[in-house]
């Protein structure tokens, strides 16, 4: 798996892809029977969106570093083929974007004026 090559980018993907798990978990449900709940597609379209959309190798080590601080928890899909299904933000990650703790690997951009 590769990992992405500029630092800085990997850091804003990984806040952007909070904020928009976040966002997700404080609006109207996209999933009434699951409503922290966030599938693969809804999340690259979102990323897509924004024009910041990874490649799968890229997003899925953004998954994993944001994961292992247990900001999030995925549903990987047990195929072998190491994509995952569905993410939802966790406690951790809420308060990352709240900014009550902060990570040196996860940048917020700043909002435009």
């Amino acid at each position: 798996m590769r990992r992405p090559q500029n630092p800085n980018r990997a850091k804003l993907l990984r806040g952007l892809i909070m904020k928009l798990l976040y966002f997700a978990e404080q609006s109207e449900p996209i999933n009434p029977d699951d409503p922290t709940l966030l599938s693969y597609d809804v999340l690259t379209l979102s990323l897509e969106h924004q024009g910041s959309r990874p490649g799968d190798d890229e997003l899925n080590a953004l998954m994993r570093y944001l994961e292992g601080k247990r900001y999030v928890d995925v549903q990987w899909l047990e195929d072998g083929s190491g994509r995952w299904d569905a993410v939802r933000v966790l406690p951790l990650g809420i308060d990352l974007v709240e900014q009550s703790v902060t990570d040196p690997g996860v940048t917020f951009s700043k909002r435009r004026a």
